[in-house]
């Protein structure tokens, strides 16, 4: 592939900004990869425990297919210090793009790096700096819980504005988004109590199977059940007693701003078979414990997805600036 790039787009205050070409490596490549970063940002990526990474096909120009972006924390805020133009996205481009950086920032390694939900790119963030802390961005997490909702499409209850199920819909929707926000030990025991109101609300049966399949795992009784363990059997034998005034969602006042999070959670117990007759699948519900091992590991466990820590610590905000970097690159290709 025949790419020059001109001296401006490669050159800073006399220095050169063209890190690593992948054409210097594997002659006559028809897949380069080319990094840029300024020698003073890479210094000051070096001296940040914390990274930030990814990418974005939006910002690409012609002919690549993929804008890699590298960063650090640096006083709770996102500096960008280097920039990848990839053929497409993949594990072995990601690599060599953060290979040329580590070569670049040695011995300097990042204690954590804060990454796109694409399993490509946290593999190669896995690979490349095996003793960091690898964990997901907060806004594309919520990002793939939108698109689920609407794949089943659900946004219609969703907007349900002075209904009973738009109401519960609209707060089973942001507690899941929440259970990032809280300590991981706590989280599935929080998914129940999310649970024993959205059960009520058949259609939220999919997308509760499809949350736990996928952040927090399924026990046996889950696995075998699917979306039926979250359905309206799902409250049939628990017996509760509230902690507090249960939760109301039938005042037709409630509107999309209102959040209903005063009442305390019930605790759950439950409830002893009359008889040891044998139960079918459907009756073996009476066996549903929210303490069960999970027994199928998710596809993306908790201790990627929950930023707690890094909410505890303001470093939520660090995500918005990555999208924040991903529009100023977009319209910086537009201008030039």
């Amino acid at each position: 592939m025949s790419i020059r790039f001109p001296q401006p787009l490669i050159e800073r205050g006399g220095q050169s900004i063209l890190l690593y070409d992948s054409r210097s490596v594997r002659i006559h490549d028809n897949k380069p990869v080319f990094v840029f970063a300024h020698p003073y940002m890479l210094s000051q990526l070096a001296a940040q425990s914390i990274w930030a990474i990814g990418s974005t096909f939006k910002s690409a120009p012609k002919p690549f297919k993929q804008c890699f972006i590298i960063g650090a924390i640096f006083r709770n805020q996102l500096i960008i210090a280097a920039h990848a133009l990839l053929p497409e996205h993949s594990e072995e481009f990601y690599s060599e793009a953060l290979e040329a950086i580590s070569n670049a920032v040695e011995p300097a390694k990042p204690r954590k790096i804060i990454t796109d939900f694409e399993n490509d790119m946290v593999v190669a963030a896995q690979k490349v700096f095996p003793e960091a802390s690898v964990s997901g961005c907060y806004f594309r997490f919520a990002q793939a819980l939108f698109k689920k909702w609407r794949e089943l499409k659900l946004g219609a209850i969703y907007g349900y504005e002075r209904s009973l199920a738009g109401n519960i819909a609209r707060m089973t929707f942001r507690r899941l988004l929440c259970l990032a926000l809280i300590p991981p030990s706590v989280v599935t025991r929080a998914f129940y109590i999310i649970v024993s109101d959205a059960f009520q609300i058949p259609e939220l049966a999919r997308f509760l199977f499809y949350f736990k399949r996928t952040y927090i795992g399924l026990t046996d009784y889950e696995f075998q059940m699917n979306s039926e363990a979250f359905g309206l059997s799902f409250g049939e034998n628990l017996v509760f007693s509230s902690l507090g005034p249960p939760l109301d969602y039938s005042d037709v006042n409630v509107a999309h701003e209102e959040h209903v999070y005063c009442a305390p959670p019930p605790r759950y117990e439950i409830q002893q078979q009359s008889s040891p007759e044998p139960v079918t699948m459907l009756e073996s519900a009476t066996l549903l414990n929210i303490d069960e091992p999970i027994i199928h590991e998710p596809y993306c466990p908790i201790e990627f997805w929950n930023i707690s820590e890094r909410a505890a610590s303001a470093l939520l905000n660090t995500n918005y600036a990555m999208e924040t970097a991903h529009f100023q690159i977009k319209v910086f290709k537009k201008n030039f």
